[in-house]
């Protein structure tokens, strides 16, 4: 949903990553895909600001998703633990979001009216 807030996004990715997780040792495919949409959406919302600046989140964020589609793709068994690592720094942004932290994934507001 392009209109979806950072906030909505990290929730939504959040949620599907705790599905995913309850469904262990099976793999939830759906859960994964959303999950891998929601923070490839939040990715590249970042990517559309000031890369400079980003880098460091960028690299979380990218992180993040390696995680998620180790799950969605493993070559043996999905990596659990990394998985739950990975869920554990999403919401850590989360948290930072909801403290306006200038360490949230998109930074200050931008005046471009395509990236709100």
């Amino acid at each position: 949903m392009p209109d979806e807030r950072p906030e909505e996004r990290i929730g939504r990715a959040l949620a599907s990553l705790d599905q995913a997780i309850a469904a262990a040792p099976e793999r939830d495919g759906a859960a994964f895909s959303d999950a891998l949409v929601q923070v490839s959406a939040l990715r590249d919302e970042v990517a559309a600001r000031d890369i400079a600046q980003r880098r460091q989140r960028l690299d979380g964020l990218n992180a993040i998703l390696s995680m998620i589609m180790a799950g969605q793709f493993p070559l043996g068994t999905p990596p659990w633990d990394a998985i739950r690592q990975a869920r554990g720094w999403l919401a850590d942004i989360q948290a930072e979001q909801g403290q306006g932290s200038a360490l949230d994934p998109l930074g200050p507001e931008t005046p471009d009216p395509h990236l709100k």
